[in-house]
């Protein structure tokens, strides 16, 4: 019975500094009890017991604590799974609400972009930077909706980078409109100074690659389309804000079936509905 008493002390050790410790003092620990063993006991069977019992619960600790940190990670992998799928859930409804107002084809085709994660979020200032980075990068097309034009927005900067664009080539489609319950659509001093710089860069593309193209109709859509890859739809009004006062949410969906389809549609729109201000 003592044996067995002693054996749990040393076991005891052990665990203590295994567990209160860590896992490279609870080997030194059996390295001293291995050699305490050795020259202290000479029995090869009480010797033997005590090498068993030191060496045993040192990797049946090692064992346990490994599946303990396996359990651990699978728990997380899974909550971090759970956690992507309600932010993939939350987005596909995100995009429902956002397409509330497109053809129902679009629909399906933004649902299946998203299970292919080749959809991402816009946020605020993030709008700006995201539109000129696309027209930088516009090889063929570069489509804009928006509710208004403004000149905070169509200010030389932005001009300059739609002129080199159509130098390059890129064919551009602007489109505005939005309309109160009376069917009105004011210009405000702004959006005439706008439209005016709009007007002289048209005719100044005459000599150019690409052409500019600036329609007006009772829209209030707002709508971004690169090279009829890849569609932006959201809250954001893309010509008129560049304060970020609110808050702007837009969703950028890589689909080349829907963002061609869009862009037949729309840049018809823009086409039939050309506006001068001269």
């Amino acid at each position: 019975m003592q044996v067995l008493y002693w054996q749990l002390f040393v076991v005891a050790t052990i665990a203590a500094a295994f567990f209160l410790v860590s896992k490279r003092l609870a080997f030194f620990v059996v390295i001293g009890w291995t050699l305490w063993t050795l020259l202290m006991i000479f029995s090869s069977e009480l010797a033997s017991l005590q090498l068993v019992f030191a060496w045993g619960s040192y990797f049946v600790f090692c064992r346990w604590t490994q599946n303990v940190q396996t359990l651990g990670e699978k728990r997380r992998e899974l909550k971090e799974k759970e956690k992507e799928l309600r932010k993939k859930n939350r987005k596909i409804e995100e995009l429902k609400g956002v397409l509330d107002h497109y053809p129902d084809w679009v629909k399906p085709l933004a649902e299946e972009a998203k299970e292919e994660n080749r959809v991402s979020l816009l946020r605020d200032s993030d709008h700006y930077r995201f539109m000129v980075e696309s027209l930088r990068e516009a090889r063929i097309s570069f489509l804009v909706l928006s509710g208004w034009v403004h000149d905070k927005v169509v200010d030389k900067h932005f001009i300059s980078e739609l002129r080199n664009a159509l130098e390059r080539g890129v064919d551009i489609y602007l489109g505005f409109g939005y309309e109160d319950s009376k069917g009105r659509h004011n210009l405000i001093l702004g959006s005439k100074k706008a439209l005016s710089a709009l007007n002289s860069l048209r005719k100044e593309s005459r000599e150019m690659k690409g052409t500019l193209y600036v329609g007006r109709f009772n829209n209030h859509q707002k709508v971004l389309i690169q090279d009829k890859e890849k569609v932006v739809c959201g809250s954001h009004n893309w010509l008129s804000n560049k304060t970020f006062g609110n808050k702007e949410r837009s969703l950028v969906v890589e689909d080349k079936k829907m963002a061609a389809g869009l862009f037949e549609e729309i840049s018809k729109l823009i086409v039939e509905n050309h506006y001068d201000v001269s």
